[in-house]
């Protein structure tokens, strides 16, 4: 099952979230007609739930898992298997991800009630009070 669509920041890529532990990258190309091709493929331990693309890490797709876990996917990777990061654990299902106004972060929801928060430029993820 499909459970969240994000577009690149320049929107000629386009992220699946599924909810068979993969996150697929479409290329979509500029025009129409331009041939649709899949760009990367994430696999992951856990049911993929939510994903979001932000504008300041142009080739980093941010993925929520169902385990509570939040992962960044690099998307540039030189014709080698993409490699994931674990950004953080929230400790419950994520329920919804969103990028931050700048770019440089996003925005964590949780079925605990805790929102989370991090931010690229020191790595650090927090709840947010």
């Amino acid at each position: 099952m499909v459970t969240g669509m994000a577009f690149s920041p320049d929107s000629t890529k386009l992220a699946i979230a599924q909810t068979d532990n993969i996150v697929f990258v479409y290329r979509l190309g500029l025009e129409w007609g331009d041939k649709k091709t899949v760009a990367n493929r994430f696999q992951t331990d856990s049911s993929v739930t939510t994903v979001c693309w932000p504008s300041g890490r142009p080739n980093d797709v941010v993925f929520g898992l169902a385990d509570g876990v939040v992962v960044a996917g690099h998307s540039k990777s030189g014709g080698r298997a993409p490699p994931t990061t674990a950004l953080y654990n929230g400790g419950a299902f994520t329920l919804s991800t969103c990028p931050s106004p700048d770019g440089l972060g996003f925005l964590s929801g949780h079925s605990d009630g805790c929102i989370y928060r991090f931010h690229f430029g020191d790595g650090t993820a927090g709840p947010v009070h």
